[in-house]
């Protein structure tokens, strides 16, 4: 339907009846954050019927509202975000034009049309500018006090934050959207999304109390589908935490869950970290098995060694008499040694002494003494 339509047509069924046949496919809100996929790989899922607005629009202007929200969520779920957000902006310049008395909920369809187009911009990857209109939509929600046009504001800001890797935000978002949950499915994917994104910032104990909160809303719920999420999810936080033993648990209950659903690439990956886990679990234990080993290598070395040192005295004691002895003889030697030498010198200078004296006796019988003649002449 054209803008000429829209203002101009007329409408066989009543009011009440095209608002309830009117559905909405809003982009989905449910995750599925599986083992290594991306985060926020959204599943469409068409929401329940939209309920009258406070203030009832006339009939054709229901019809083109009602209509056009739907077409703007088709094109997004059809993965062209880009006919979404025309579609949305055309729509959007229409309603801006009308008055209050064609359009007595403006303010409302106008927050529900920023919201369309903060999603299409957000799967164009265009990010300020979908947290400008998700921020409009929140802002207009609060001033109309809609608890509906509000929680569905802080999803998708919640959303927006977490692909733009801003988990803390995110996680803030969310937490201020849990008190406006409806039902405990609700309850199961906020609780999931606030556990990953403890995940994603390495808060382990965190994230493994949330998906517990969202397994527990699943299985009140009884949404299988939940259920394998939020196992999964405690799964991943036990393994980083190194809970092995209780995270191989939780992966084989999470297998038995994708048979249930015959989910296959589900299976097949949760399988590989059942095995990974299984793998990580051996080898804690051989090399705690080694470590025992080591340990009582040392033990048996230091034992060796402590008794060497023990022993160690009794040999060194018995150098040391030998030592002793070998000291003693060489003394012994050395000390004969010099007495024979020092007789040997007595010996030399005795000869030397009679020599000398031989000598000086010698040259006493050569020298002439002074004769009686000398002595006569000199008188």
């Amino acid at each position: 339907m054209d803008d000429q339509d829209f203002i101009h047509g007329n409408s066989s069924k009543g009011m009440y009846d095209l608002v309830q046949d009117g559905l909405t496919y809003l982009h989905t809100r449910i995750e599925f954050w599986r083992q290594q996929e991306p985060l926020y790989a959204r599943k469409n899922k068409k929401l329940p019927p939209r309920k009258p607005p406070q203030k009832q629009l006339p009939a054709d202007t229901t019809k083109f509202i009602l209509r056009s929200l739907e077409e703007i969520d088709q094109a997004l779920a059809d993965g062209d975000p880009e006919s979404s957000l025309n579609k949305a902006q055309s729509t959007l310049k229409t309603v801006q034009s009308l008055g209050a008395e064609s359009v007595p909920n403006k303010a409302e369809v106008v927050g529900n049309l920023y919201s369309c187009i903060g999603n299409a911009h957000l799967e164009m990857e265009n990010y300020e500018e979908a947290l400008k209109y998700h921020e409009k939509d929140l802002k207009a929600a609060k001033k109309l006090e809609n608890k509906e046009a509000k929680s569905r504001a802080l999803d998708n800001l919640g959303r927006l934050y977490a692909k733009m890797g801003e988990y803390t935000k995110a996680i803030d978002a969310w937490m201020e959207k849990l008190p406006l949950s409806k039902s405990v499915l609700e309850s199961t994917w906020l609780y999931h999304e606030i556990g990953r994104c403890h995940l994603e910032l390495k808060y382990y104990q965190d994230a493994k109390e949330f998906g517990q909160k969202s397994l527990a809303a699943a299985e009140q719920a009884d949404d299988k589908v939940w259920q394998l999420n939020a196992t999964v999810l405690e799964a991943q936080a036990e393994v980083k935490l190194g809970d092995l033993q209780d995270a191989l648990q939780s992966f084989e209950k999470a297998l038995e869950l994708a048979k249930i659903l015959e989910d296959d690439a589900a299976e097949n990956a949760i399988s590989k970290a059942i095995n990974d886990v299984n793998d990580r679990i051996a080898q804690g234990v051989k090399s705690g098995e080694d470590s025992a080993a080591d340990e009582q290598g040392v033990t048996e070395e230091s034992k060796a060694v402590e008794d060497e040192e023990n022993q160690e005295p009794e040999p060194a004691a018995k150098q040391t008499e030998e030592e002793e002895e070998v000291v003693k003889e060489k003394t012994s030697e050395e000390t004969q040694q010099e007495v024979t030498e020092n007789e040997a010198g007595e010996e030399n200078a005795k000869n030397d002494a009679e020599e000398q004296a031989e000598e000086s006796n010698e040259a006493t019988k050569d020298a002439e003494p002074p004769g009686e003649d000398d002595g006569a002449k000199e008188q």
